[in-house]
This record gives structure tokens, sequence and C-alpha cells, in this order.
């Protein structure tokens, strides 16, 4: 029965407070009831069996839907993959979009925008086909960043004009609603439709043979104590060196207690140790929040946990191309952790990793602090219906949507949760119940994906720590007024643009 509790609250996908699905109207059928006697009782009763409320035999003649998506690695088979390969993932996106083609007769038209080193890329390509009034595309999957911060130039329909899509529902993310959702107006949503939701959670991933090496206790004990914190990484992690390469100084063909990088690395800790950007006021408007003297504090423990002498930062590089050294670097036993992204561990370098490891959350700020909390980098994928998209296809567009975020959440979800990543890519029972708890407590911060719109405030984290000195209170002394002014602009352009 716990463990069913745990897998229901997971089902929310990125919410702090779990979304209640909707019941349907009574009377009114819905294909997934029709569908419903044809299934066996096992799929029905499945917590990730949650139904969409869309009409019965809807037909749409053949309607080509033409999909922007990015070429880039980890977003690539979110929409569409070329063939059925046996690979568990690869074959539930396949199969999910059979599926909905064939329930609302329509055809899916991906069309993969080259990255080109630039995560503006795919967006650059609606907007330009928006500008000139091309029909080029009619659904955008888009990093988050980029997509909400050109939403604001009215490249997007308002999700709530679609009847056919109800984001209360749990394959909708009510954690993201939340965040961008504005005075009835929301431009972008994600979920279970984007597999980039999970895969861009930062977590912890921890060597058990070199735990087991050191008389070290399994981190699995000290999260379920609530005492995984800042402090306690940073006593694992400040004296464990080793000059395994013999050549009398720190590099990376040493044995290091944490790799980390002061880059994207830093940014999970704005959401892990609760230091909110942005608020809302009982308007519901924005409003800036940000406690100086609560990020100071944080960032005195990330500096001397950062200049460990057991703790290797690897710096930025093109691309987040540093990422990878440091997945390769841990898997090859020079780490003791390291600070990943969830999508990491699906690479063959993981999957061959000679000693077993462990996967738990980031730490919390200090044994206070009431739960853990997992962000989502701000490259997740949200979906949007463009401004080009005439009224009269509103209904095709809505059940588009709808239907792929529902056959994602009852298929594609659980190919992707319950079977790869915890049977495929994590190592033992324990890592599933910390996986658990990760996702049940995956966000962002609006302050994260309007990070553009607000001089990628942000990026001032980042910038801290590859200084390797605190400036938190001059760096923010006079940058509340200016915050206030510019969320003063955001709310302004975002209230003109729901008005229409």
């Amino acid at each position: 029965m716990k463990r069913l509790i745990a897998i229901m609250a997971i089902l929310s996908m990125l919410i702090l407070l779990c979304a209640c699905a909707d019941q349907p109207d009574e009377g009114k059928e819905t294909d997934a009831q029709t569908t419903a006697d044809t299934l066996t009782e096992e799929e029905t009763t499945s917590p990730y069996y949650i139904t969409d409320d869309l009409p019965v035999n809807l037909d749409f003649d053949g309607r080509v839907i033409n999909v922007a998506s990015s070429d880039r690695s980890w977003w690539i088979d979110e929409v569409t993959v070329p063939e059925l390969n046996g690979e568990i993932i690869n074959d539930a996106v396949y199969n999910r979009n059979l599926s909905v083609e064939a329930r609302l007769n329509i055809k899916i038209n991906n069309i993969k925008i080259p990255y080109a080193n630039s995560n503006s890329s795919t967006v650059d390509a609606v907007r330009i086909a928006v500008t000139t009034g091309t029909n080029d595309y009619d659904i955008a999957f888009v990093n988050a960043y980029q997509s909400l911060y050109h939403s604001i130039n009215g490249i997007y329909h308002n999700l709530y004009d679609f009847d056919y899509v109800d984001l209360t529902k749990a394959y909708w993310a009510e954690g993201v609603n939340r965040a961008v959702e504005f005075r009835g107006a929301q431009y972008a949503a994600t979920g279970s439709i984007a597999l980039s939701t999970m895969r861009f959670a930062f977590v912890t991933i921890f060597n058990k043979k070199l735990f087991d090496d050191h008389g070290l206790t399994y981190l699995y004990d000290p999260v379920n104590a609530h005492k995984w914190t800042l402090d306690y990484q940073y006593e694992l992690a400040r004296d464990f060196y080793s000059d395994l390469n013999g050549n009398n100084r720190e590099d990376p063909g040493d044995l290091y207690g944490l790799i980390t990088n002061e880059y994207i690395s830093s940014d999970p800790y704005w959401v892990a140790c609760e230091v909110p950007i942005l608020g809302r006021d009982a308007d519901g408007y924005y409003k800036y929040v940000l406690d100086a003297g609560k990020l100071s504090d944080v960032v005195d423990k990330l500096l001397s946990l950062f200049n460990a002498t057991g703790t290797h930062v690897i710096v930025h590089q093109t691309a987040d191309a540093e990422q990878d050294v440091m997945r390769k670097m841990f898997a090859e036993g020079r780490g003791t952790m390291v600070t990943l992204r969830l999508m990491e561990v699906e690479n063959a370098d993981m999957r061959t990793m000679e000693s077993p490891y462990g996967i738990v959350p980031m730490p919390k700020f200090t044994e206070q602090q009431e739960r853990y909390h997992t962000l989502m980098h701000d490259q997740f994928t949200v979906v949007s219906v463009t401004a080009t998209v005439p009224y009269e296809d509103y209904e095709v567009m809505g059940a588009f949507l709808e239907a792929m975020a529902s056959e994602s959440h009852r298929t594609v979800i659980p190919a992707y949760y319950e079977t790869a990543l915890k049977y495929k890519y994590a190592h033992d029972p324990e890592s599933w119940d910390m996986l658990d708890i990760v996702v049940q407590n995956i966000t962002t911060d609006a302050g994260i994906v309007y990070t553009s719109a607000l001089s990628n405030i942000h990026h001032n984290l980042r910038t801290i720590m590859g200084s390797g000195t605190n400036t938190v209170a001059s760096r923010f002394k006079t940058m509340a007024k200016v915050m206030d002014k510019m969320v003063d602009t955001l709310n302004k352009d975002l209230e003109k643009l729901a008005e229409g």
C-alpha cells in the first residue's frame, strides 16, 4: 500500500501538491471509457491509467499536425522516433504516436530543428514563422526558458482557449502550471507529454564500491533520516582525495569525493535550499522575493563544499560538454559523488560502469528544512500552440495535445520510469525509493523559467560559484530595485498579452 501511494504521488509529475484528475460528466462518453472493457484489469487499475475526457469518435480526416522540436540529444525522441528498435523508451514513444494518430485520424509531422549549438534554434524557427505569418508549425516543443521568454511577444495561443486541453489532469504538471499561469492565461505547459521533465531533474549519484571501501554509510540512510544536507556532503567530500596518477597535482586523473561544475550544477541549489526568486502577491502578480541573506548563507556552505580538497570542479564548456566529462570521470571510478541530471544514467558508460552506484536527491540546506526539492534544469520541454493556428483548428490542436499527454502518461512514463529508469539504469531497490523522493518533489521557479526577462538573475549564482568568493551582499545590494522594475515590466507585458 505504501508503494502504491508513492507511485500515485509521482504521477502528478513535477508538483508540490498532487493534482487530482477531474471526473467526466455523467453520461458523457469518452474514447477511454469505451475502450476500457478491452483492457486487462491490471491495466485499468494501474495508477498510470488516467483517462482524458475527449469525446468519442473524434475524426480529423487525416489532418497533418506540424510539430517543431529540437534534434538535440535528450529531446530528439520526445515527439517521434523513426521505427521500432526493441528499446523500451523508443518503442513506447513509437506506439504512443500510432495510438494517437489512429484515435484522432491525424498524422504527426515532426519537424526537428537542427540544434547548431544554440538553445534558441527551435524557438527562433517558430518565432520567425509566426512573425512572417507562415503556417510552418502548429505545435512547438521548446525548452522552457527560451519558450516562456518569447511567449511574451505573442508567438503562442493561450492554452485556456482550447476546450479539449484540461490542465487540471494529473498528466499535466501542476507545479509548472502554478509557476507560469498568469491571471487566466497560460502559453506553455508540460508533464507526461515530455520525457525531459524527468530527464532534466538534478540528482546526486554516489559510487557504492568507494563507499564500501572507505566504510561509509550509503546515502540512503541520511536521506531517510533527513540528515542529508550540504554540511553532510561537505564532511564526506572535503578530504576524500587520492593522487591516483602520482603526478603530485590535482587533475582529472585523480580520485575525488565530489565531482561538480560551477555553472549549471549550481542551479539546483536554488530550489534544493529553498531560495525562491519570484513569488505571487494576493492578486496573482509576480513579485521579487529573493532573500539575499538566506542566499548568502547557502553560498557560504556551497563555497566550502566546492573549494574542499576532495571536490573537483569542472569548468563550463560549450553546449554543456562538461556534463559528459563529469559523467565519464564518475563512471571510470574517479568520483565518490557527482551532481548530474538524471538523464546521464541512460548513457552507455553509466550502464556498463563496473562499480554499482546509488541515486539520491540533492542535499537540503539544513536538517531543519522540512523536505527535499528537485529542480528541473531550465531546458526541460514545454508545449505550446503557435499563434498562426486559426480558430477553426483549435479543436484538432487541443485534442492532439490532450491525447498525447494522456497516452504518454499511460504508456511512455511507466516505460521510462518504472521499467527503464528503475530496472535498467538504477542498481537497487533503495535507489528506486530515492527516485520516488526525487520525482515527487520536482519543481521549478518562475524566476528561473522567466530568467531571460530578468537579466538572467539565476546566473548570478553561477558567477559567484565560478569566482570562488561570496559576493552575494554586494551583488544583490542594489539588485532589489532593479528586479522590482523588471518584474513589474514582466507583469505588464503578460497582462497586456492576456487581454489580447
